[in-house]
């Protein structure tokens, strides 16, 4: 047997698809619901199987919706038999109860989605459980098929059970060896050898310091007439327009390498 495949049928899917599938999903649901239903019940001697949905929905076109309806009320009462069967009492499912949520409860407009949700959320639950014990299920568990008692062997011929025992093997034996103890080595004495002095590094005289920081400052600045540059360097580091941002600028950088400001 394979297992049961739809088990996770959604009554919101169910209602949500019905427009805009042109009631076709509806229909593919009640049928795979219908073929599941026979296949839980073809084991059972006294299940009277369920009847293809798709031509009692053509019928019930002629009934106004009676026959559709009447085999609706059945397939919930397989179901019901069914969680009896596998010792399921949730949710409760019945006839009854379908048939008042779906003709009374359409007053507050969720009956309906109440009926269906029972309804195949039951289902559901009974085919999870049909499919663990199909899992679960060992060869031990499979009925044997007996012969007739004509066919039947004679006790001398009975087939004897064979029993196999698993050898005990013998434990292995654990000798206790003896701890050796090592010998300490001898001591020598060291004398400590004598930090050497180190050479103190004279810091390294660099060129001038220019700070990107300060370049990014006066970059919108622009560049004219006016030259600020090192007296040790020809080249200009930077070119004003304005007099007040060179003197401005070589003021600060006299200030960060500790010089100070010739004009000329």
């Amino acid at each position: 047997m394979k297992p049961f495949k739809h088990t996770r049928r959604s009554s919101i899917l169910f209602f949500l698809l019905t427009p805009f599938t042109l009631f076709i999903y509806p229909i593919v649901v009640l049928s795979h619901v219908g073929k599941d239903l026979n296949r839980l019940g073809e084991k059972k001697e006294d299940y009277v199987p369920c009847n293809a949905f798709f031509p009692m929905l053509l019928l019930g076109i002629i009934t106004l919706g009676i026959v559709p309806l009447v085999w609706t009320l059945r397939a919930v009462n397989r179901v019901k038999a069914f969680q009896a069967d596998y010792g399921l009492t949730k949710p409760k499912v019945s006839a009854g109860s379908f048939f008042c949520w779906m003709l009374f409860g359409s007053l507050i407009l969720v009956g309906p989605f109440i009926a269906m949700h029972k309804f195949l959320h039951g289902l559901n639950l009974v085919e999870r459980k049909y499919n663990e014990l199909l899992a679960g299920q060992t060869p031990e568990e499979v009925p044997a098929i007996e012969a007739p008692a004509s066919e039947a062997l004679p006790a001398s011929e009975e087939p004897k059970q064979v029993e196999m025992k698993k050898e005990e093997e013998p434990a292995p034996a654990i000798e206790k060896q003896e701890e050796t103890k090592p010998t300490p080595a001898p001591i020598q004495v060291v004398p400590a050898p004598k930090p050497e002095a180190k050479e103190e590094k004279k810091p390294e005289v660099s060129g001038p310091i220019i700070t990107a920081a300060l370049l990014r400052k006066y970059a919108p600045c622009k560049p004219g007439p006016y030259r600020v540059r090192f007296a040790s360097d020809p080249e200009a580091v930077l070119t004003f327009e304005k007099k007040e941002e060179a003197i401005a600028f070589a003021s600060e950088l006299a200030a960060l390498n500790g010089g100070r400001v010739i004009k000329k």
